[in-house]
């Protein structure tokens, strides 16, 4: 068996996996990847895949004690992904869990989220190849505190093949359903320390659009929109919302809808820049 150590947002995750499940992990975690010689776990699994009932299997051993059954690669990475996230908001209900990208140019750190499909995923790749360093593709826990957003570099994946001139790696892991661009192959590099967030985006792909269009989102309806991709809400205060509007109150917020990524890449780095 294989040993692995992990570490995101403090957790310590320990990690027992056969050849084939470790080949896996280390392709989409080589970013969260710890070589400390003591090492107290906080969550730990065992993961293995049995070539003659082509099953994965994956033992979880934290708040909660389970064990999932999978019969493909992408599954295998995408249950996984979801426990570690799942476990992670139990162990640290301090922090408040939002779905979207994070990614940081010079001292101001970003946030970027959308819709499945809005193309939040294909912007943060490309992204990466106009300076910003990467943080996270989807999970951005947030210090409410400090307004302090932990990395979560785990390999960027992507649904649909990113257009000209985005184009992916040759050592990119593609599993049936989804490709995983890892860590050490983005233009920009990747972070391990918390950065503090300045600025959010919300995007909408459109194909009918002509031009890329930025506008401010009001303090109120960024709240509604930071509640809407909460994932821990019940962790905190009056279901959370205090939380969202604390965020929405402390970043500059804006919708961004566009057609051509390059253009809408162009927009957030120039306004970024300008501040």
């Amino acid at each position: 068996m294989n040993h692995l150590q992990l570490l995101f947002a403090g957790i310590n995750i320990d990690v027992s996996a056969d050849e084939t499940t470790a080949n896996l992990l280390k392709q989409n975690y080589s970013g969260l990847l710890d070589h400390k010689d003591t090492y107290n776990k906080a969550l730990a699994y065992e993961t293995s895949y049995d070539a003659e009932k082509n099953q994965f299997k994956i033992k979880v051993d934290g708040p909660d004690k389970e064990t999932i059954e999978v019969d493909n690669d992408s599954d295998f990475i995408y249950f996984f992904e979801k426990s570690v996230t799942i476990q992670s908001q139990k162990l640290r209900p301090d922090l408040f869990f939002i779905h979207s990208a994070a990614l940081k140019l010079g001292d101001k750190t970003i946030l970027i989220m959308g819709p499945s499909g809005a193309g939040k995923s294909t912007t943060t790749y490309a992204l990466t190849q106009h300076g910003f360093v990467y943080l996270s593709d989807e999970l951005s826990p947030i210090d409410l505190n400090t307004m302090m957003v932990s990395p979560y570099p785990h390999a960027l994946c992507l649904k649909n093949v990113p257009p000209a001139p985005y184009n992916l790696p040759k050592n990119m892991l593609k599993t049936e359903r989804t490709m995983h661009v890892p860590v050490e192959s983005l233009h920009s590099g990747f972070q391990h320390t918390a950065s503090p967030v300045s600025h959010v985006f919300f995007v909408q792909y459109n194909p009918q659009r002509k031009d890329v269009v930025m506008d401010p989102v009001s303090k109120a309806s960024a709240s509604i929109l930071l509640y809407t991709n909460g994932l821990n809400h019940l962790c905190h205060d009056n279901a959370g919302l205090p939380a969202a509007t604390k965020i929405a109150t402390h970043c500059d917020c804006y919708s961004l809808e566009f057609s051509d990524v390059t253009q809408a890449c162009e927009e957030i780095k120039s306004l970024i820049q300008e501040v």
